[in-house]
């Protein structure tokens, strides 16, 4: 997260949901209107946008309209809570920085020189 200008910009590969839960968290418990989150989120798409707040509105992690702008709710605040829910259905522990279950040893980064991981993973 950065902010460059009073716009606060996510610096993640996330879906648009959780991009938008993720700048609502940082500005958690304020409100934040429409065109504030359409200005950190410029790189998507507008329609996109506020139908992920409509989705986020619906599964209620996320309150408000477009007129007076959106708040994180509580269950929000666990940030890609839908995503957390199913992975723990698995049963398999998971890395949050690969995204690889940690049971699997063919899953892991191999390292080429220490310190170092090999490219692509």
């Amino acid at each position: 997260m950065q902010e460059i200008d009073g716009t606060r910009l996510v610096h993640a590969n996330l879906s648009v949901s959780d991009e938008i839960l993720v700048l609502l968290h940082s500005h958690y418990p304020n409100i934040v209107p429409l065109p504030n989150i359409l200005a950190s989120l410029k790189s998507r798409n507008e329609g996109s946008v506020k139908n992920k707040l409509s989705e986020l509105r619906t599964k209620k992690l996320a309150h408000g309209d477009n007129k007076n702008g959106y708040h994180l709710m509580q269950a929000g605040s666990l940030i890609g809570g839908s995503r957390a829910s199913s992975a723990s259905k698995s049963k398999k522990p998971c890395d949050l920085q690969t995204g690889l279950s940690s049971r699997s040893p063919t899953n892991r980064p191999q390292l080429s020189s220490p310190g170092a991981i090999t490219p692509g993973l």
